[in-house]
């Protein structure tokens, strides 16, 4: 029995600000740890879409986050709130990372016994 891992590129999208503990930097070495493991299938995520997000936020705030995203001016952060600070890029980081945990349930439900 395998284990699927469902990533995408678009995590290392995700800037913070200095000194800030999550970094794409994890992403890298998160990634770089699980490459060379035995019994992986890799597959790429697909970007959540709206209605998919708002079956577990509420509108306002999936509608509060894109915007903020949208706003955020090349190279400078929107902050959501003092820990929560985004990027024009965050915004298909974080469809990306919504995307990823869907597929990864769809694909244990629907397909053979697997983990992911």
């Amino acid at each position: 029995m395998g284990i699927l891992i469902v990533d995408s590129p678009a995590s290392a999208g995700h800037p913070v600000p200095p000194d800030y503990p999550e970094h794409p930097g994890r992403y890298a070495a998160v990634r770089q740890a699980l490459e060379p493991l035995a019994g992986c299938e890799w597959v790429e995520s697909r970007p959540a879409e709206r209605h998919e997000l708002e079956r577990f936020h509420t509108a306002g705030h999936v509608e509060r986050v894109l915007s903020a995203c949208a706003a955020a001016q090349e190279g400078r952060w929107e902050a959501l709130d003092p820990d929560t600070h985004v990027q024009q890029s965050s915004v298909q980081a974080g469809l990306h990372a919504a995307g990823a945990a869907l597929k990864a349930v769809d694909c244990v439900v629907t397909a053979e016994p697997r983990q992911a």
